[in-house]
């Protein structure tokens, strides 16, 4: 199972639409290859429920190609939680 290959796929599939929009970027004091990023998302999901919140993904760069090697994902998840659980109860498929 490659969970990328798995994740996105998915994630598209219940989108409709969606905005990030950068607030700040922040480099490691410790670890040189990494660095975060912290947005807003804003998501529109394919049954019409429109949630936005703040997040950060934090980019574990390969030290020879800085490619990203690993991508934490942080955010609050009770902000969406009810409204991406309708969606999945429903079963609502894309326009």
């Amino acid at each position: 199972m490659n969970i990328w290959s798995d994740f996105y796929p998915e994630l598209f599939e219940d989108t409709l639409a969606s905005k990030i929009t950068l607030k700040d970027i922040y480099y490691s004091s410790s670890v040189k290859n990494r660095i975060a990023a912290h947005f807003v998302y804003d998501w529109k999901m394919r049954n019409e429920n429109h949630v936005e919140f703040e997040c950060m993904d934090v980019f574990e760069l390969d030290k020879h190609s800085e490619k990203v090697k690993k991508l934490p994902i942080i955010y609050d998840s009770r902000q969406t939680r009810d409204e991406f659980d309708d969606l999945k109860k429903n079963n609502i498929t894309t326009p």
